[in-house]
C-alpha cells in the first residue's frame, strides 16, 4: 500500500489473491508540487515585485491626495483607517489560509483552534510587531500628507539603516564594512532629501514621523521576519491572521484613545472619499504582499523594489502635484538608490 493509498478489499484472481492499491493523493501531491515550483519562480517574484511597488507608490500618491483641497474640518479621522484596513486584511488572509488547507474546513479550524487558541504564548509573541505596524500606520498617514512623495520615499529608507541595527542588537548578525558604507551613505542621502523644500513645521512634523516609522520598521521587520522563518510555525497565512487580529485590537484602542469623541460626534467615516477608501484598500493589500516578500523574496529583490518605487513616485508627483525635482532631491536620489543597490550586492 502506498504512504497515501487507500486500501481496496482482496479479489480472488484463481489461486492467488490481489491487493488493489489506490493512490487517491497522487493528484493532490502533483498540484503541490506545481504550486510550490510556481512559487520559487522567477514570475512569482516579479508578480511580487510589482505589486507591492503598485501599493506603496499609489498609497503615497493618494494619500497625498486627500489633504489637496480639504478643509480642516472635513478630513477623515486618520486613525479609522488601520481599523478598517486591519479587518480587511483578515477578510482577505482567511480565504488564503483556507486555499492553504486544500479548501478542507476541518483542517482550516483545527489549524487556527491548535494554533491559536491552544497556544496563547506562541499567539502572545506576535502582538510586538503587530503593535508597531499599527502605529507606522498611522505615522504613515501623517509623514505622507506633510511631505512632498518624493521626499517621503526617500526619507523612507531610513528603514535599512535601523533594520541592520536591529539585526545586529537582536539577530547577532553584523554587517561587513562595505556594507556599514553603504549604510551610511543611505543616512546621509536622507539627511540632505528634505534640504530641497522649505522647511517648515509641516516639513518638521513629517520627518519626526518618518523618523519614528523607521525605528518602528526597523524593529517589527527583523522581529516578524524571524518569526516567519525561524519559527516553529512555518504557515505564513496563519502568522499573518494571528499579525492581523492583534493589529486590529491595537487599531481600535489607539482609534478610541485618539479620535472617541469626534467619531461619536461626527460618525466613523467622516470624511470618507473614494480616494480614501482607494488608499485604504491599497494599504490592506500592500500588507498582504509585505507579508509575501518577507517571506519568499531576499533583500536584493526588495531593494529593487523600493528603487522603483521612489522613481516612480518622484515621476508621478511631478505631474500630478505641480512639484519640481530640486538639484538637491536628485543627488538624495541618487545616493540613496546606488547605495541600496550597493547594499545589496556585497558580501
Amino acid at each position: 500500500m502506498g504512504l497515501h493509498g487507500k486500501k481496496i478489499k482482496p479479489v480472488k484472481d484463481g489461486i492467488n489473491t490481489k491487493e488493489i492499491t489506490i493512490d487517491v493523493d497522487q493528484e493532490k501531491d502533483k498540484n503541490l508540487t506545481k504550486l510550490n515550483d510556481y512559487e520559487t519562480s522567477i514570475f512569482f517574484k516579479i508578480y511580487i515585485i510589482i505589486g507591492i511597488v503598485a501599493c506603496w507608490g499609489s498609497y503615497n500618491i493618494l494619500i497625498k491626495y486627500t489633504v489637496i483641497n480639504v478643509k480642516e474640518e472635513d478630513k477623515f479621522f486618520s486613525a479609522v483607517v488601520p481599523v478598517l484596513c486591519e479587518i480587511l486584511k483578515l477578510l482577505l488572509v482567511y480565504p488564503l489560509y483556507f486555499r492553504e488547507q486544500n479548501y478542507n474546513i476541518k483542517k482550516f479550524f483545527s489549524g487556527l483552534y491548535n494554533e491559536i487558541l491552544m497556544k496563547p504564548i506562541d499567539f502572545l509573541k506576535i502582538s510586538p510587531p503587530a503593535v508597531c505596524f499599527i502605529i507606522q500606520n498611522n505615522l504613515e498617514i501623517i509623514a505622507a500628507q506633510n511631505l512632498s512623495p518624493g521626499v517621503y520615499q526617500v526619507t523612507c529608507q531610513l528603514k535599512i539603516v535601523t533594520s541592520a541595527l536591529f539585526m545586529v542588537i537582536f539577530l547577532q548578525k553584523n554587517q561587513s564594512f562595505k556594507r556599514w558604507i553603504c549604510i551610511f551613505l543611505i543616512f546621509l542621502g536622507i539627511i540632505i532629501s528634505p534640504f530641497g523644500e522649505d522647511i517648515n513645521k509641516s516639513v518638521i512634523i513629517g520627518l519626526i514621523s518618518v523618523f519614528s516609522i523607521s525605528i518602528l520598521t526597523g524593529f517589527a521587520s527583523v522581529y516578524f521576519e524571524k518569526m516567519l522563518k525561524n519559527g516553529t510555525q512555518s504557515s505564513l497565512w496563519l502568522r499573518s491572521i494571528q499579525l492581523y487580529t492583534w493589529g486590529l485590537l491595537a487599531a481600535i484602542i489607539c482609534m478610541m484613545s485618539k479620535n472617541v469623541n469626534d467619531i461619536i460626534e461626527k460618525g466613523i467615516f467622516h470624511g470618507f472619499t473614494i480616494i480614501v477608501w482607494l488608499a485604504m484598500f491599497v494599504l490592506a493589500i500592500g500588507g498582504i504582499y509585505t507579508s509575501l516578500i518577507v517571506k519568499y523574496l531576499n533583500s536584493l529583490y526588495k531593494c529593487f523594489a523600493s528603487t522603483i518605487t521612489i522613481a516612480l513616485v518622484a515621476s508621478v508627483s511631478v505631474f500630478l502635484f505641480n512639484s519640481t525635482l530640486s538639484i538637491t532631491f536628485i543627488i538624495s536620489f541618487t545616493i540613496v538608490v546606488i547605495s541600496i543597490i550597493t547594499y545589496n550586492l556585497v558580501s
